[in-house]
């Protein structure tokens, strides 16, 4: 699912600030490079200003080392700033993945590479699941403190009815989570590195 498609989550608010600019000439002037880890980025400390990504931290294996990254290339000052989904991309039940063992989880889910793509998804040639590593909102917020990131903002972006939430379906780790952690889908978390004093 879209997470822009208004639609789909009418909760949420994504800001087109490519209205304001030359998307053209801004994706040019973007550099791609694939086939790195985010838990060993290729940079050096404070190499940057700004650390953005939409859907993708949820795809990560090592949510903690790849948060260590980030601050990492971080200069002091510098921002953090994430959409992170908390959603089964697999299903219509947005918390199903909540429901198996990590042993069973392990076993259904493919990351990204080799062929699995999003194209594959929409297209119909990958019916797998899609790994998505399942910590939730305040787990993200313990790896950015641990790291010396500082919440200047964060906030709920998709909120599922808390009455539609049973937690006894799901694997005992998840039980321990409230009602109002479980709820939230997607948020939104803005981070600044800490300045050297």
């Amino acid at each position: 699912r879209n997470f822009a498609d208004r639609n789909v989550y009418p909760q949420a608010d994504f800001p087109h600030s490519g209205d304001e600019r030359d998307v053209e000439n801004l994706v040019r002037s973007l550099e791609y490079r694939s086939g790195i880890r985010a838990e060993d980025l290729p940079y050096e400390d404070g190499s940057f200003d700004l650390v953005y990504s939409v859907a993708a931290l949820e795809h990560v294996p090592e949510p903690g080392p790849t948060v260590s990254e980030i601050a990492r290339v971080l200069r002091p000052g510098g921002l953090a700033v994430h959409e992170i989904g908390l959603i089964h991309h697999g299903s219509a039940d947005p918390l199903r993945f909540l429901e198996w063992s990590d042993e069973e989880y392990a076993e259904k889910a493919e990351p990204y590479g080799e062929g699995r793509s999003l194209d594959g998804i929409l297209e119909g040639s990958w019916v797998g699941e899609v790994f998505c590593n399942r910590i939730r909102r305040s787990d993200w917020l313990m790896h950015f403190r641990a790291s010396g990131l500082l919440e200047c903002v964060e906030e709920p972006l998709i909120t599922l009815d808390r009455s539609l939430i049973r937690k006894e379906r799901f694997a005992s780790r998840f039980r321990a989570y409230d009602e109002d952690e479980l709820a939230i889908l997607a948020f939104r978390l803005v981070a600044r590195k800490a300045q050297v004093p």
